[in-house]
C-alpha cells in the first residue's frame, strides 16, 4: 500500500529481523493493544485514496448523525495542508518485534490503523522560539491509538521546546478529538505524553564539506526504530527525531551511491546533490507492503528507498514557465532503490524513474534530453503495470493544457515499463497565499515520499508547480 510521490511516506525503517513460530506470533497478536480501532463516534471520514489527499475532509457529526460541518484544512499547516511533500501518512506496524519470516506466505503480519502527520508551516523558523513550547505538527488518527507516542483517536498536537541545546517534546491529544486547531491556547501539556528528542548531527561527508540550516527540508515523516514508530521532523536548523524514551533512530541510507541525470534548464548545487541521499526528509524509506484480494495489507521484508532528483529543488519549478519548458522530454525525476523485486515493475537495485509531459505536435512521443528528435512512441497498448490500473492512452490530462504525462520505470537490467502520471497543480493556491501575506516564501520542497494506497507501490514526486504520482 505504498505509493510514490515526491513527498516522503515512510512506513517502517531498517531491516527487521524476525524469527518466531506461528504460535508465538498468534499469541503476540492476541495480546496487542496499540492501534485498536478506538474511533471517536463524532468523527466520520471518507475513503481516502491518498493521505493527505486533495482537500482533506473530516466530517463532523452530531449525536443523531447529523452533519455539523467538515474540516477541510489543518490550521497549523495552512497553506501547505494539501501539499503531500510536507506531510506523511501510513499504517503503523502494530507489533514491536516479530520474529519470523516477513516475506513468507505462512506468516502474514497485518498493519495497524492509519495515522497522518501534518507538518506546521515554516518549520525552518522554529529556532526563533527557543525556550517556548511550540506546536510543530498535527497528528490525526483514523480510529487507532498508539501508546508509545501518546496518540489517541482524532486530532493530536506535537509540541517542541528548546532550552540551550536540549529539546523536549510532548504529544497532546485534543480534548475535542474533532478539533484540528493545534494553537498554543488549545494545548494542555499536563494531559500529554512526554517524548524523547534526538537532534541528529549533520551526516559526515567528504573532507571540508558541512551541511547548514538550509539543507534540512521543512517536513515531517513517520519512521521506525525496529520496535516503535517514531517521528522525524525539521527543528529549525537541523533534523530532530521524536519517540518514546529509549528509542534508537534508524540509520541514514547506507547503500550504493545514487546518481542523477542532469535536467536541462535546471541546476542543483553540490550541497543539494548530497542532501538528497544523506539527509532524512528529502528521501523516504520504508518496509514495503503487500495487499490481498480483500484490500488488507501485510508487512513484507522488502525494503525500499526513493530519492528525488535534487535538480527539482530549482526555484524555476515553482513558476508557470516550467510547465512548458520541460515538455516533450524524458526527465529523470527520482530513483527507487530496493533490496528485492517488488510490484509496480520495481526491481532489486536501482530503478530510475523518468517523466514526460507530451506536447502538441508530438503526442505520445518523448525525446531524451540530449536528443532533438522524438524517441519511439510511448507504447500506448502496453497493459497497466500492476498495481497501477490506468491504461496509458487514458492518463488523466494535465490541468494546465489537458495533455498526458507518463513515468518510464527503468531498472538496472531489462526493458522499461510505463505508467500513467497525474499532476496536482498547487500554483494558484500558493500564489494567492503569497499575495495575501506580503510575498512570504511558499514553495514545494523536492522531497520524495512513498505513498500509502490500498493497492501498493507509488510515490509522490515534485513536478512543475505541483506534485505528481502514478495511476
Amino acid at each position: 500500500m505504498a505509493i510514490w510521490g515526491l513527498h516522503r511516506h515512510s512506513f517502517t525503517q531498517g531491516g527487521l529481523a524476525f524469527a518466531v513460530g506461528l504460535g508465538t506470533l498468534a499469541a503476540t497478536l492476541a495480546g496487542w493493544r496499540w492501534g485498536v480501532a478506538d474511533r471517536p463516534p463524532s468523527v466520520q471520514w471518507a475513503a481516502r485514496p491518498e493521505c493527505p489527499r486533495p482537500n482533506m475532509i473530516v466530517k463532523i457529526l452530531g449525536d443523531k448523525g447529523e452533519s455539523l460541518g467538515v474540516v477541510t484544512s489543518i490550521p497549523l499547516s495552512d497553506p501547505i495542508t494539501d501539499v503531500p511533500e510536507f506531510h506523511d501518512c501510513q499504517r503503523f506496524i502494530p507489533i514491536p518485534t516479530i520474529p519470523g519470516n516477513l516475506g513468507g506466505q505462512s506468516a502474514r503480519i497485518p498493519y495497524d490503523s492509519l495515522y497522518a502527520i501534518f507538518a506546521a508551516f515554516r518549520l525552518d523558523t522554529l529556532g526563533a522560539f527557543a525556550g517556548e513550547f511550540v506546536p510543530v505538527a498535527t497528528v490525526y488518527s483514523y480510529g487507532g491509538r498508539y501508546d508509545p507516542l501518546g496518540i489517541r483517536p482524532g486530532f493530536n498536537c506535537l509540541v517542541l521546546s528548546r532550552t540551550s541545546a536540549t529539546w523536549r517534546a510532548t504529544m497532546v491529544p485534543q480534548a475535542n478529538p474533532t478539533d484540528p486547531r493545534c494553537a498554543a491556547v488549545h494545548i494542555n501539556l499536563a494531559a500529554g505524553t512526554p517524548l524523547e528528542v534526538r537532534q541528529i548531527p549533520p551526516p559526515p561527508l567528504d573532507s571540508g564539506f558541512v551541511f547548514d540550516s538550509t539543507n534540512y527540508p521543512p517536513v515531517a515523516r513517520w519512521d521506525w526504530d525496529g520496535t516503535h514508530q517514531y517521528i522525524g521532523i525539521a527543528c529549525g536548523r537541523s533534523w530532530c527525531e521524536v519517540g518514546p524514551p529509549g528509542f534508537t533512530p534508524s540509520p541514514i541510507y547506507q547503500g550504493p551511491a545514487i546518481t542523477f541525470d542532469p535536467v536541462p534548464g535546471l541546476s542543483a548545487t553540490s550541497t543539494q546533490r548530497r542532501q538528497a541521499t544523506r539527509i532524512k526528509g528529502w528521501y523516504d524509506d520504508q518496509q514495503l507492503d503487500s495487499a490481498d484480494t480483500h484490500g488488507r495489507s501485510f508487512v513484507t521484508r522488502i525494503h525500499g528507498w526513493v530519492f528525488p532528483n535534487p535538480a527539482f529543488e530549482d526555484g524555476l519549478l515553482d513558476s508557470r514557465v516550467s510547465v512548458a519548458r520541460l515538455g516533450g522530454a524524458w526527465i529523470h525525476v527520482a530513483t527507487a532503490y530496493l533490496d528485492a523485486d517488488y510490484k509496480g515493475y520495481l526491481k532489486r537495485g536501482a530503478n530510475k524513474i523518468y517523466m514526460c509531459h507530451e506536447v502538441v505536435g508530438a503526442l505520445g512521443t518523448c525525446r531524451m534530453p540530449a536528443m532533438s528528435f522524438a524517441s519511439p512512441a510511448v507504447p500506448l497498448n502496453q497493459a497497466p503495470v500492476s498495481p497501477f490500473t490506468k491504461p496509458l492512452a487514458l492518463c488523466d490530462p494535465d490541468p494546465t493544457d489537458h495533455l498526458r504525462r507518463w513515468w518510464k520505470i527503468q531498472p538496472e537490467a531489462g526493458q522499461a515499463r510505463y505508467v500513467c502520471v497525474r499532476r496536482r497543480d498547487h500554483f494558484r493556491a500558493l500564489e494567492r497565499y503569497r499575495q495575501q501575506h506580503n510575498n512570504v516564501r511558499v514553495w514545494i520542497p523536492a522531497a520524495a515520499r512513498w505513498r500509502w494506497l490500498l493497492e501498493d507501490p507509488a510515490v509522490w514526486l515534485k513536478c512543475e508547480t505541483g506534485c505528481c504520482t502514478g495511476q
